[in-house]
């Protein structure tokens, strides 16, 4: 067995005692349980373009989100103010060290989270804000990323080991959490791919 599939195998088997699993097809069920939180991180691909679509989606859903993940939003240079898209009970806050056009995370966080601290990460190659926050007194940390396809995997990964993987472990948050958008082709077998899944994991 090699390092990768053990890997898997031991975050399988950490986390699954924590995870309900989720689906596009039950997505709109409620599904959570006391002390839970709901996430969803999505492409939003310009934020300006798609965020009425997201408002309708969000506010129809039975499932209700504590944190709102939004990726490749295209504000990095457009100037456009991030408060053009404040949503109804939630705090809104994004990356301002945006590398090309379409970078830019965008985080909607439940007035109801409580000692919440937001920090941008700079990194070279990745766009990055790291979200702690408390609900019923367990602590949470979010690292959310977004990754260009354009830029160098290798040099990437690295920032991701560097400074979140490294940073996170002086972190006493419970719950640690990476999501987002890296732009990795995961379907093409190659030794780049299970390497890089290692780092993922």
């Amino acid at each position: 067995m090699n390092d990768f599939t053990k890997s898997i195998i031991e975050l399988n088997n950490t986390n699954a005692k924590n995870l309900i699993e989720c689906s596009f097809n039950n997505l709109n069920t409620k599904m959570y349980t006391e002390h839970a939180i709901n996430i969803i991180s999505v492409n939003i691909c310009i934020l300006k373009k798609h965020f009425d679509e997201l408002c309708i989606i969000i506010d129809n859903m039975e499932t209700k989100f504590e944190v709102i993940v939004l990726t490749e939003a295209w504000l990095g240079l457009e100037n456009v103010s991030i408060n053009n898209f404040l949503m109804d009970g939630y705090t809104i806050h994004s990356t301002t060290n945006n590398k090309n056009q379409n970078n830019c995370v965008v985080v909607c966080l439940k007035y109801s989270l409580k000692d919440v601290l937001i920090a941008e990460i700079y990194s070279n190659a990745l766009t990055i804000l790291e979200i702690i926050f408390k609900i019923s007194k367990i602590d949470f940390l979010i690292y959310s990323i977004y990754r260009s396809p354009n830029s160098i995997l290798d040099i990437d990964l690295n920032d991701l080991n560097d400074l979140i993987l490294f940073n996170s472990n002086f972190k006493t948050a419970k719950y640690k959490i990476i999501l987002g958008d890296l732009n990795i082709d995961l379907l093409k077998s190659t030794k780049m791919r299970d390497d890089n899944l290692v780092v993922i994991a």
